[in-house]
């Protein structure tokens, strides 16, 4: 290499800082940035993650601590010099695959001045809300840049760190790290199997995030164990690879067909993961009954009202569920397949009281094409609810009642009501409930009961069945329905619009939806 390319080379090094803070309630912002602390900051009241929590309670963009012996990392390295990039596209669940060679090197160099360690622009910000310490040696960050030209970053999580944030932290609160001075850039995000068995015992989940796009999931229920086993080694023998980059929307009419008359917006992002060990590597398939969220920013001059989500599942686009933060796509997803959002076509206005969930379930590609008054079998109430939530990848294929079963959602309705026929509303309401018990969802009250309980408030009560009764007693104190007309007509056979709205009330409470201000 000439003596100009190494002085080129010399001058465009990237110093990347690691600064990593793990606080406690009652932990002056003082420590870290000499601002005060809002005193009655608590974090176990807050529903977030530790980077949100800690810049808006406690008054700081982050939470900064330089560890004193933690290597720092300089990058000035292309695609081609660094041994060739990671593979792309998505295969089956159950493919074993060579393993991705390593995209990037790591370089320390010297601890920066301190004129350098404030710089928000060059930091990785590691936090856990509610521990004690600092955490050194937490993750390294390398930078480059690709053969196309695009911006490249892989991120590496150190055992050590993650094991200290998660015996300071609380359990099953959120391990965050995130990666401000990122944007539009193709990220992977390494570590070891056996990192993750002391975040698994603390239902710890794990947060990366740059300025446009990120990912969080539930450790301890990664599919991790089936791609080991695919591999023929113990989780703790693999290491686990994310990566998250943008890839092409597929074009062809058989990928569209399950959500006909949906028109793609913005990119699409693959978000990929991979256990490997040795020479082979497998994909993760997700996570089971829980889910993860993965975020990508959504255009601008979108009127996210309109807006839905869709996720690849063999070769098809299926619904998923989204909200929308800060203009950021918040898709709530089993797995990590290809994503993207679509547009549909808002629905006539009716003037019945579901309107405005027949609004909703229309964007989010549940309702199809149902008239609202077509009474619902219990086949066409399944498929409504897998699109909803996003279940596809149950098996759906077989049928959506089979995709249900395997999702436990059926579990505890008698025998006669797991199989085709008429579905009645305390059967709908029962599945729904299930399936916020089933993925750990905590369904949050929507409005006031009427009543103290259902029932009291149904002069019809009487109807509703033995075993449905504490289903529709948790569903009413949520408020996910009211009655009609004053009564609650258990046993009545249910209709699509009378489904879209327990749907989206359903996604309301739970928090896979937002819930509208208009």
């Amino acid at each position: 290499m000439s003596k100009q390319k190494n002085a080129a080379r010399k001058n465009s090094k990237k110093k990347v800082i690691l600064r990593s803070a793990v606080l406690t309630t009652g932990l002056t912002a003082q420590l870290l940035s000499s601002a005060p602390a809002i005193s009655n900051a608590d974090p176990a009241a807050y529903d977030g993650d530790s980077f949100t929590y800690l810049s808006q309670y406690l008054g700081i963009g982050a939470a900064y601590a330089e560890p004193t012996d933690h290597p720092n990392a300089q990058l000035d390295l292309t695609e081609g010099e660094s041994g060739g990039g990671s593979p792309g596209g998505n295969t089956g669940g159950g493919t074993v695959l060579p393993t991705p060679e390593p995209s990037y090197v790591y370089t320390p160099v010297d601890t920066p001045t301190a004129s350098t360690t404030n710089s928000t622009e060059e930091s990785i910000q590691v936090l856990a809300v509610s521990a004690g310490d600092l955490t050194g040696r937490s993750a390294s960050l390398i930078r480059s840049t690709g053969q196309s030209g695009t911006p490249r970053a892989e991120l590496r999580l150190n055992a050590e760190g993650l094991t200290l944030a998660s015996q300071q932290a609380k359990r099953g609160e959120t391990l965050a790290y995130r990666l401000p001075q990122l944007k539009a850039t193709d990220m992977q995000i390494v570590f070891d199997g056996k990192t993750l068995a002391p975040l698994a015992n603390n239902t710890n989940k794990l947060s990366v995030s740059t300025a446009d796009v990120g990912i969080v999931f539930p450790v301890d229920r990664l599919r991790l164990s089936q791609a080991a086993e695919r591999l023929g080694v113990s989780s703790d023998q693999v290491q686990i690879r994310i990566q998250i980059e943008k890839s092409a929307a597929i074009t062809s009419e058989s990928a569209w067909r399950k959500i006909a008359g949906a028109v793609p917006v913005g990119d699409a992002y693959t978000f990929r993961m991979l256990a490997s060990s040795g020479t082979k590597a497998a994909e993760i398939t997700g996570y089971d009954k829980r889910y993860g969220q993965q975020m990508i920013p959504v255009p601008e001059g979108s009127d996210t009202g309109r807006l839905g989500a869709v996720m690849l599942v063999d070769g098809k686009y299926v619904p998923i569920p989204v909200t929308f933060k800060d203009g950021q796509a918040v898709l709530h997803t089993t797995g990590g397949n290809p994503v993207l959002l679509v547009r549909y076509e808002l629905p006539a206005a009716s003037g019945k009281w579901f309107d405005s969930a027949l609004g909703e379930a229309s964007v989010k590609g549940i309702l199809e094409d149902r008239e609202p008054s077509s009474a619902l079998d219990r086949e066409s109430f399944a498929r409504m609810t897998v699109r909803a939530l996003g279940l596809e990848a149950y098996g759906a294929d077989a049928s959506s009642l089979a995709a249900l079963r395997s999702a436990g959602l059926l579990d505890g309705l008698p025998d006669n009501a797991q199989t085709g026929g008429a579905i009645t509303r305390e059967e709908m309401i029962a599945i729904l409930v299930n399936a916020s018990r089933q993925f750990d969802l905590p369904m949050g009250t929507l409005s006031t009961p009427s009543g103290t309980s259902a029932q009291d408030a149904f002069p019809d009560s009487g109807s509703i069945s033995d075993w449905a009764s504490s289903y529709v007693e948790a569903a009413y104190a949520a408020g996910l329905f009211q009655g009609d007309r004053g009564q609650i007509v258990a046993q009545r056979q249910g209709t699509a619009g009378e489904a879209a709205a327990l749907l989206v009330n359903l996604l309301h409470s739970t928090g896979l939806g937002d819930v509208s201000t208009k």
